[in-house]
């Protein structure tokens, strides 16, 4: 693929740009108020790409190679880890199963039940640690906030409960003539006049502007496009008139 030089991005850009601003312009005013629809493209405006840097070519096979011996040496140190912690495991359930601890004593721990339930007693749920204290205090504050927040929520359910019974109440008490009259026959009249005199008074500045637009590149104000990079728009603008019309260079 060929590679693009940091002029050819630049030209693109300025390209870019330049249509941009066109669609944007068009998209604000009318058509026929439009001085510049589309660049006048010299026969020297294009340039030219730069030629291809020559790559060395890529040996596919060496790179498999390479894959395959990396992929093969990853899961023989799966495997061999899988196999030592298997092991691992395998000895310490055998040195948990060895050890039978019978004292005369019967308060004392043991790390095997003598009737085989399965249960192991640990040091660590008799004692339990500061952090393992701390932790349980926090989940015992949590429940506790949760239970408060469902009171509250069922609280605003019944309130919500007895203001629709009160409402339905004094539907059923209100009489059907009174229902369908507004309590205020002209508010909808007087929000009408409203609007209208709104209208009306800002009428004006709804007027379509007849008298002077300016072209996308205001040649005064800068125009109205962001400029980058650092450099005034002058410069800007010289540089992005070269690329619409290099007839018009003696402008400046």
């Amino acid at each position: 693929m060929p590679t693009l030089s940091q002029a050819d991005l630049d030209h693109i850009d300025l390209a870019l740009e330049f249509h941009q601003s066109n669609y944007d312009n068009a998209m604000i005013y009318p058509a026929k108020f439009m001085f510049i629809a589309f660049p006048i493209v010299s026969s020297t405006t294009p340039k030219p790409l730069t030629p291809p840097p020559s790559t060395p070519t890529l040996d596919l096979d060496n790179l498999v190679r390479q894959i395959k011996a990396q992929w093969n040496r990853e899961q023989a140190l799966q495997r061999k880890q899988g196999f030592e912690r298997a092991q691992e495991l395998q000895d310490a359930a055998s040195l948990v199963f060895n050890q039978e601890y019978t004292h005369s004593d019967s308060t004392s721990m043991s790390f095997t039940d003598r009737n085989r339930t399965g249960k192991y007693i640990s040091i660590s749920d008799a004692y339990p640690s500061p952090e393992t204290q701390m932790m349980q205090a926090q989940e015992a504050e949590m429940k506790a906030r949760e239970a408060e927040i469902k009171a509250q929520e069922a609280e605003i359910k019944a309130k919500e409960a007895e203001i629709k019974a009160q409402e339905a109440e004094r539907q059923a008490t209100t009489p059907a003539s009174l229902k369908y009259i507004s309590p205020n026959p002209d508010a909808t009249a007087s929000f009408f006049a409203r609007h209208l005199r709104k209208f009306h008074s800002t009428k004006k500045e709804f007027r379509i502007q007849t008298r002077y637009i300016s072209p996308p590149f205001d040649l005064r104000s800068g125009g109205p496009e962001i400029v980058r990079g650092g450099e005034n728009k002058p410069e800007r603008l010289r540089r992005i008139w070269a690329h619409v019309c290099p007839a018009r260079l003696r402008l400046f």
